[in-house]
């Protein structure tokens, strides 16, 4: 992970930069999904350390980076696949 992106993130929530189309944006997302729900394709989203209890669909061409020491865990708290890729 860059250190621009590294010294942006939040424990409140992803606050993610994304590149896409060749500039960088920030924005503070709720879920994992509505990051890649609202990124382009192409685009690199930063996710920060912590527990996402929720079911993800990567329907896109996405780059999902989490945090350094793999920090940052999607869990589907046994409620069916925690991480699906359809794109």
């Amino acid at each position: 992970m860059s250190n621009f992106a590294s010294s942006r993130l939040s424990d409140s929530g992803i606050f993610v930069c994304v590149k896409a189309s060749g500039e960088w944006f920030e924005a503070l997302f709720s879920s994992v999904q509505q990051t890649i729900n609202e990124a382009e394709n192409g685009s690199t989203i930063y996710a920060p350390a912590g527990i996402f209890y929720e079911n993800v669909i990567v329907n896109k061409t996405v780059l999902l980076i989490g945090a350094i020491g793999f920090s940052s865990i999607i869990d589907s708290r046994d409620s069916g696949t925690a991480v699906e890729v359809t794109a």
